[in-house]
């Protein structure tokens, strides 16, 4: 199979459509390493052109990732409805403030928004350019704290039926885990730069600017329980404005994304007939 590359930008991204005719299942050796390569440098896939239907789409997903990977709250074995609302998202990584974020998130347009409702990217390698030496050095020295509550349906739609299975799940991941009644409460310490996984690059990925629009959620502070200074708060949402790439959907697009690179968000939406599938997978190559 014949590929059309296309830059999505200067750094990040490219666009992928077949030259000709009707892509076959499955692919070539050849055509997957071609991908994965591109992929890597890239950090983000938009494939056009395709003609997959949701069914094709989640075997092609396949080709590059898997959903069996034990014990991992944040895969699924099939594609979902991405997060409820119409509300715009901040940049985030996908559960960057737990232990298990996938290598791969992958999004398949069934029908776009007539107006807006964009999924944003943010390179978080960029991103981390784009800090003060100040704000770097800050987030090197200082990690993030996430404490939250869940309510007894939640936490067992996530880590089991029971307390004990939950505290079993849970410690071993570095997740501190206390019961107050039936309810959850955790906490849990990770950095906002790390490694990217296919380049082994300084990124800044996480859930920061997002987590600060929804406090209750996320109950994000600095690991010594400080909050992020307003000013640093202010810094970081102009950066996001500064490095965001939309995607402007088509019908039938789809688009495999390095979670350990790349941030994704998402504009405010007024139509309802908007929908787009998520998926996640940790990855078969390295």
């Amino acid at each position: 199979m014949r590929l059309k590359l296309t830059p999505l930008t200067e750094n990040l991204g490219a666009v992928v459509e077949p030259y000709e005719g009707k892509v076959v299942l499955p692919l070539s050796i050849q055509t997957r390493q071609e991908i994965i390569e591109l992929f890597k440098l890239r950090g983000v896939l938009l494939f056009r052109g395709f003609n997959f239907d949701l069914q094709e789409f989640e075997r092609f997903a396949d080709f590059f990732g898997t959903s069996d990977a034990g014990f991992h709250p944040g895969l699924q074995g099939t594609s979902r409805d991405v997060f409820v609302g119409r509300a715009a998202l901040g940049p985030h990584a996908e559960l960057a403030y737990t232990p298990w974020p996938p290598d791969l998130l992958w999004f398949y347009c069934v029908h776009p928004a007539a107006q807006q409702g964009r999924t944003t990217l943010f390179d978080g390698i960029r991103f981390l350019s784009e800090l003060d030496p100040a704000t770097r050095d800050l987030f090197l020295k200082k990690k993030l704290l996430f404490s939250q509550f869940f309510i007894p349906s939640a936490w067992q739609d996530r880590y089991g039926k029971t307390q004990p299975e939950a505290i079993a799940l849970l410690e071993p991941y570095g997740v501190v885990v206390e019961f107050k009644g039936p309810c959850l409460f955790t906490k849990y310490v990770v950095s906002a730069i790390r490694k990217t996984k296919f380049n082994g690059l300084d990124a800044f990925v996480n859930t920061v600017v997002h987590a600060l629009d929804d406090p209750e959620f996320y109950g994000m502070t600095f690991e010594d329980g400080q909050p992020i200074p307003v000013e640093v708060e202010n810094s970081l949402r102009a950066i996001a404005t500064r490095v965001m790439v939309p995607l402007h959907w088509q019908s039938g697009d789809f688009v495999m994304v390095d979670n350990t690179r790349v941030m994704h968000g998402r504009e405010a939406y007024e139509d309802a007939a908007r929908l787009i599938k998520a998926r996640h997978a940790m990855a078969r190559f390295i």
